[in-house]
């Protein structure tokens, strides 16, 4: 290797490829002969991330931030890491850094986005997802989390414009088959309910995200309802709230199900809440 820019670009292409022991071999070589190179020990982090070397990685990422204090890329992905290790107010201090020095950093609008939508702060996120897609319109995850945010606002409508969005960028996008066949299939406006249309998104993300996964199998009951066809309803329902009852995560969710398998026994429709 001739270069540090020539052996970024070997350990770059290494990254891409899969190969992240040799890339991180790479960059820490690169760093033995460049100790001061922010941008290898970015890298360096983004390559230990990803093997599961979080402290290891948010080091990287510490040392990345001495040399370079205004790194607006290794502010977000510190946040990433720190996030996922449970510190979610140290995550947010370094996204919000991230958007200070770079206000048009789609990843770190949507990270934000996605902390302020789970504690509820959904217009806040709304905003947030709206600066992400703003700089990286193709970006479809984001267009599905708004579309949820939305929902959660009331903005049904807007909604299902957007999960249409998302699902033509990714049409195996799992999170947005199930919410928005759950929109489709639940909201209160007979306008926006399309029961074949949910019916034929929830028999997607049966391939996508699972057959037996509780909130598939619960999207489906629900348009089964919907359309009329309550012994499926019933039966779909039943083996959600089952698999629900069997995973821990999903615990809370098993009794929301039970409640409407209630209602499909008395031959009634779940609405989501206006």
């Amino acid at each position: 290797m001739t270069s540090i820019a020539e052996a970024l670009g070997v350990a770059s292409n290494h990254h891409q490829a899969g190969n992240l022991a040799e890339a991180e071999r790479i960059y820490r070589h690169i760093l033995t002969l460049e100790p001061r190179h922010a941008e290898a020990h970015k890298n360096l982090g983004i390559a230990l991330w990803e093997q599961g070397k979080l402290a290891e990685a948010i080091a990287s990422y510490h040392l990345a931030l001495a040399l370079k204090p205004d790194y607006a890329e290794a502010h977000n992905n510190l946040g990433v890491v720190l996030e996922s290790m449970g510190d979610r107010a140290t995550a947010v201090t370094h996204y919000e850094r991230a958007i200070h020095i770079q206000p048009h950093q789609a990843g770190a609008h949507y990270n934000l986005a996605n902390v302020r939508l789970a504690d509820g702060a959904v217009a806040d996120a709304v905003a947030h997802y709206r600066q992400a897609l703003a700089s990286e319109p193709a970006h479809a995850e984001a267009r599905a989390k708004l579309a949820d945010a939305l929902t959660r606002l009331g903005q049904r409508g807007e909604a299902v414009a957007e999960y249409r969005r998302a699902l033509d960028l990714n049409p195996r996008l799992g999170s947005a088959l199930v919410d928005f066949a759950w929109l489709l299939a639940t909201a209160p406006e007979s306008t926006l309910r399309n029961t074949v249309e949910a019916l034929a998104l929830a028999r997607r993300a049966m391939q996508v995200v699972g057959a037996d996964h509780p909130a598939v199998l619960d999207t489906l009951a629900a348009a089964y309802a919907s359309d009329g066809r309550f012994p499926l309803a019933i039966e779909t329902a039943r083996r959600a709230a089952a698999r629900a009852r069997a995973l821990p995560e999903f615990e809370p969710r098993a009794a929301q199900i039970e409640q409407r398998l209630r209602l499909y026994m008395a031959h009634q429709l779940y609405r989501m809440p206006d």
